[in-house]
């Protein structure tokens, strides 16, 4: 049996961090944040979005990719505050 991914998806500020948190409580499934604060282009990019949003998303981007070879590795369920 492949194992559960749960992908919570939506606007800033709605709850999706907490949802995913309780979620993985519940489950007891891997919790997987999405990493903001790492992010070194993004206090540039609400300073000037035009300027910056393809730095932005390529970190986002990469970073993913790292975050989703690291999730292959584990057994049980995930669920995540992004998609």
């Amino acid at each position: 049996m492949k194992k559960q991914f749960i992908a919570i998806e939506g606007p800033i500020g709605v709850g999706k961090s907490s949802l995913a948190h309780k979620l993985s409580q519940t489950y007891k499934y891997y919790e997987e944040k999405e990493i903001i604060t790492e992010n070194p282009f993004l206090s540039d990019f609400y300073d000037d979005i035009s300027k910056w949003s393809f730095q932005t998303e390529m970190f986002f981007l990469c970073n993913r990719y790292k975050q989703f070879q690291d999730l292959a590795l584990i057994d049980n369920g995930i669920v995540s505050d992004y998609h």
